[in-house]
């Protein structure tokens, strides 16, 4: 009995909608015929939307379709139409190709071995010969100090670059231009009363040896001419040059003596150099 009053007071509900919605003519409203339409009053032309809508109301989204069906209660409802299915494409299969052959290398040319450059000839400085040395005079060359022996080689050496003949170390000489030098040091520097031929260098706040000595001696070469040797303003600018070349001087001895701070260099040559209308051999360069 309860089933069957409950299927009459639903039965009656659906005919009081009924007759409502005929005399109304609106159909009623149930969450299928719901729209998703916005509510929201429309903005004026100059607004700007920040979002955009479909006609359906939602952002962003296609319209969806709909197709009215009579629903179990005699409603109309309206669903979405399924979209139909998409054929499938046909697959196209690539045609058969042959397999790839693998590519033979090319063989590389052999190489050609590069030429090799011709041998430059050896270059070789020759140095003028130096003159043949004298006989040994009594006092000799053996046994020469460090300070000796270099004195009388840079001598030789200067010497032979004009073809003068090499000199004889004389220990006498040496005996009397180190007793000069050691005279020199803290005085005046000027030439001694000896009679041999003279030379002297100074230097102050350095060490003064012998191939610095012969070295500042022989650059006066550039003041000698081959004129005959006058005793004038021009002989102090060549003057040691001659001497140390003097084709007729054959023995050298040579001293230094300095203080700990100034240094004196003498030597003396036998026979003397520099004699007066005579000439001394000149250095080209």
């Amino acid at each position: 009995m309860k089933i069957a009053a409950a299927i009459i007071s639903a039965l009656s509900l659906v005919t009081l909608a009924s007759a409502a919605e005929e005399v109304t003519g609106r159909p009623r409203i149930n969450p299928v015929n719901v729209s998703h339409k916005s509510k929201r009053a429309p903005k004026s032309a100059g607004a700007h939307s920040k979002r955009q809508y479909s006609k359906a109301g939602n952002p962003c989204k296609k319209p969806v379709s709909y197709t009215e069906k009579p629903s179990a209660y005699g409603f109309a409802s309206k669903k979405a139409s399924p979209s139909p299915t998409p054929s499938p494409k046909p697959v196209v299969k690539p045609a058969p190709q042959p397999p790839p052959t693998a590519a033979k290398p090319s063989p590389k040319p052999a190489a050609k071995p590069s030429p090799k450059p011709a041998a430059k000839p050896a270059v070789t400085t020759k140095k003028p010969a130096a003159a043949p040395s004298p006989a040994p005079r009594k006092d000799g060359n053996s046994g020469l100090s460090g300070q000796a022996a270099e004195c009388l080689s840079v001598h030789n050496f200067y010497r032979g670059l004009v073809g003068s003949r090499a000199l004889s170390w004389s220990r006498t000489l040496e005996a009397s231009a180190t007793a000069y030098a050691k005279q020199l040091t803290g005085r005046a520097f000027q030439h001694s009363s000896t009679p041999f031929g003279e030379n002297l260098d100074r230097l102050t706040g350095g060490v003064l040896t012998c191939t610095h000595g012969l070295k500042t001696f022989f650059d006066e070469f550039k003041f000698y001419d081959g004129r005959p040797i006058q005793d004038d303003a021009l002989f102090e600018k060549y003057g040691h040059f001659t001497q140390v070349v003097w084709p007729a001087t054959t023995q050298v001895g040579c001293g230094i003596a300095n203080n700990g701070n100034e240094y004196n260099l003498v030597c003396h040559y036998n026979p003397a150099g520099n004699v007066i209308g005579q000439r001394a051999p000149v250095y080209r360069g």
